[in-house]
């Protein structure tokens, strides 16, 4: 990435952090709605991915390869996060959703090809650095499984109300992102 690319995304997380974090599609929707904003084209990823820590082999999953929506609970099976091919890299913003209690940990940036295809494969290292928390033991890597896009999210009935929020956001940081994307 271009230094330039460098200070938009960490203006961008920093702002996505500054709302507190959240799930894989609030981390996805604000994201992609504030590079948008600096005219960087970016996409929704579905993927399902593993988290593991090379010492003692402990493994926890986020999301499934062929997501559902679960009526009774109204959750969704999948797992999120942004693709920006002109750049070559995916962005996992809500890596925390996987370890409990944990909450917002650094963004995990991954360079991948321009185009990613369902089953398509990669991984990266996690960060153990302190701007959005830290892992509690070092030597963690995620990998990554590409699903199919799914999107059924969105007709969950709190959809609207979040998008409203999350649109609302955006709006309201386009300044700050558009004084970095010049």
């Amino acid at each position: 990435m271009k230094q330039a690319e460098e200070d938009l995304l960490t203006t961008v997380l920093g702002l996505w952090a500054e709302l507190g974090g959240g799930g894989c599609i609030a981390a996805s929707f604000v994201i992609r709605h504030l590079l948008a904003v600096a005219g960087v084209d970016s996409e929704p990823l579905t993927v399902q991915a593993v988290l593991r820590c090379g010492r003692d082999d402990a493994t926890a999953t986020v999301g499934a390869l062929r997501p559902r929506t679960d009526r009774r609970t109204n959750t969704w099976t999948g797992h999120e996060i942004v693709h920006v091919s002109g750049w070559g890299v995916v962005v996992h913003a809500a890596l925390g959703q996987s370890l409990p209690g944990l909450g917002v940990v650094e963004p995990v940036l991954a360079g991948v090809p321009s185009r990613l295809r369902p089953g398509d494969q990669f991984s990266a290292d996690v960060p153990t650095g302190e701007s959005f928390g830290a892992l509690p033991r070092a030597g963690w890597t995620v990998s990554y499984v590409v699903a199919p896009p799914n999107y059924d999210y969105r007709r969950h009935r709190g959809w609207p109300t979040d998008r409203t929020r999350m649109e609302a956001f955006v709006a309201s940081q386009a300044e700050h992102v558009t004084k970095v994307g010049r």
